[in-house]
């Protein structure tokens, strides 16, 4: 499969956009990829060898967020989303990805793709996470303002193949989501759309939901406009920031509060893999005739590339070090321990092992490179925390070499923010582009 990516699209675009498109070709992403934009900031990004699996398409212009989409799109043809839906159109790629203007995505694909036989209006498909562990489809999140009952039928007709189609659900039930549950509350649309859910046979009907049953997982799919859509779902967003927020720093802020987060590290891995959504905020357009997927305008790295099996390995492997260095803990006791409660894959254990013990082997040399790349923090006062994730990714720089620099110090840096202080990210950051400057192996 082959994948435009708008790099040009996105808040933080391109970097983030090249950046993730890297990580994900490097954690073995079955897909190719195409990279549509401006061709000198992209290959910046890039480096001078572009990796295997990604290509470049030249693309001049930018759809800009406060631009009226289909004017821009009609005015100018070399845009990079225009581009980039073309690809789709003639047999070039077989999707298109955007974080960048929502309605410039949208006007891409009705104006080049077209619409399918029989839907009228776009909606999209929004996957929320839910405390019953499997995700929840919220339909419009944000494509059509302005749906009527007529557009609310088709969407739910259209998330319910969608879902058994791609999510493998039997009848997934629908929910029309309201002001209360009672069949006659709502305004003239929901009352509308109500009844016409309620005599189509070819969908299983719940009734209406509320607001605080979207992520209970009530039902399979949330329907409703583009409107209400959108702001539930960065409603959402904001509570759960807040709510990982608050754990992060009010419950395990602190040196003391970092040391208990990693004996704990099961039960947050746990809570953060139910309430992380950021392998959800990419959103399919459904009802045009090709892939359009819309993702965050916040889109970072992590978002656009799905977390591998090699992030948690890392995580065992510095919770195992950082015992070591705290209490001498029994390398191999303490590795095997923590990959049973992580629950890890034979792999992604064994690779968790290979850094431990390669750590363990060089660590007299790799002490004496991060003394030479901070020469103002001696290692002895370093935190341990800081060290041992230093330690970790310059022997994936240095030694094993199996990884792009790029992807180590991203997932460096992830550590940071997890298990660090305030200060932590950055300052691995810095360390380690620094030392991503040269390949070579520590001196012996």
């Amino acid at each position: 499969m082959k994948i435009a990516v708008d790099a040009m699209g996105g808040d933080h675009a391109p970097d983030e956009i090249v950046r993730g498109a890297l990580l994900y070709r490097g954690k073995s992403g079955a897909s190719d990829l195409v990279l549509v934009g401006r061709e000198d900031a992209i290959r910046k990004l890039v480096g001078a060898t572009i990796p295997p699996g990604i290509t470049i398409r030249a693309a001049h212009d930018v759809v800009g967020m406060d631009e009226h989409p289909a004017t821009a799109l009609r005015r100018r043809a070399d845009t990079s989303i225009g581009v980039a839906t073309a690809m789709v159109k003639h047999g070039e790629a077989d999707a298109v990805v955007s974080a960048g203007n929502t309605g410039a995505t949208m006007a891409a694909a009705l104006l080049v793709l077209g619409r399918i036989r029989g839907i009228d209006r776009p909606a999209l498909c929004g996957m929320l996470p839910t405390v019953k562990g499997k995700p929840a489809c919220l339909l419009d999140a944000g494509a059509t303002m302005d749906a009527d009952e007529h557009n609310i039928l088709q969407f739910a007709r259209m998330a319910s193949r969608f879902m058994e189609k791609l999510h493998g659900v039997d009848r997934p039930s629908v929910g029309l989501i309201n002001v209360g549950e009672e069949s006659e509350k709502g305004g003239r649309m929901q009352l509308a759309a109500h009844a016409l859910l309620s005599g189509a046979e070819d969908l299983n009907f719940y009734g209406n939901i509320e607001g605080r049953d979207v992520m209970r997982g009530i039902t399979d799919i949330c329907v409703t406009d583009g409107f209400t859509g959108n702001v539930l779902a960065k409603g959402m967003e904001g509570v759960v920031d807040v709510f990982v927020d608050g754990i992060r720093n009010d419950i395990f802020g602190g040196p003391l509060g970092k040391v208990a987060g990693l004996f704990a590290l099961r039960g947050l891995s746990k809570f953060r893999g139910r309430m992380d959504y950021d392998p959800y905020v990419s959103a399919p357009l459904l009802g045009v005739a090709g892939i359009s997927v819309v993702t965050h305008g916040r889109a970072r790295a992590n978002m656009v590339r799905r977390r591998g099996g090699r992030h948690p390995a890392r995580r065992l492997a510095l919770q195992t070090l950082f015992e070591i260095d705290f209490n001498r803990a029994d390398a191999k006791e303490t590795w095997q321990r923590g990959a049973f409660r992580a629950g890890l894959t034979e792999e992604a254990a064994a690779f968790a092992w290979d850094l431990v013990e390669g750590v363990l082997k060089h660590r007299k040399e790799l002490d004496r490179e991060i003394a030479q790349l901070a020469p103002e923090f001696p290692i002895d006062q370093m935190a341990r925390i800081d060290r041992n994730v230093l330690r970790i990714a310059l022997y994936e720089l240095r030694v094993s070499g199996d990884a792009p620099a790029g992807v180590v110090i991203d997932e460096a840096v992830e550590l940071a923010k997890m298990f660090g202080s305030e200060a932590s990210p950055k300052f691995v950051n810095g360390v380690l582009a620094t030392a991503a400057g040269g390949r070579e192996r520590p001196s012996a």
